[in-house]
């Protein structure tokens, strides 16, 4: 069988297991989701801050216990908005991409996920430098 088919198999084979781990009630989820935006997102946002703003780059950088975001300008102008969400209850971490298209000066936004691995992940698996390169990757996407 090709690796493929081998790799489709197992994620259905897992996909039909039960699940052994017990569901976390609201409370537990807001403070593992809060404890993410405070411990990792934000830090990960301050180093971005500091370093843009070395090239003339204003940035506003904003977070709450279930979303974060920087926006960089310059001139006057938005480069690009980096916003982080979680899927609930999933604990799911995605980013929200805004950015203005070139051609029709329109405010665009394209949504992401973070490829950590092939298999699911989390906001175990997604740490300060994961946040740093996905931001960079998008701006440099959107400034080339």
């Amino acid at each position: 069988m090709p690796d493929w088919q081998s790799e489709l198999s197992a994620f259905f084979q897992a996909k039909d297991k039960p699940s052994t781990s017990e569901s976390l009630d609201a409370e537990d989820t807001w403070a593992i989701c809060s404890a993410f935006f405070s411990g990792t997102v934000m830090p990960a946002f301050q180093e971005i801050e500091y370093e843009m703003e070395k090239y003339d780059r204003d940035v506003m950088v904003w977070g709450s216990a279930d979303m974060a975001y920087i926006d960089i300008s310059h001139k006057g102008e938005r480069e690009l908005k980096y916003v982080i969400r979680v899927d609930l209850p999933n604990l799911r971490p995605f980013t929200e991409i805004h950015y203005v298209d070139p051609e029709s000066g329109k405010t665009l936004i394209s949504k992401g996920i973070f490829r950590v691995s092939k298999k699911d992940y989390s906001m175990e698996d997604i740490n300060l430098e994961v946040i740093i390169n996905d931001f960079l990757d998008e701006y440099y996407a959107h400034h080339s």
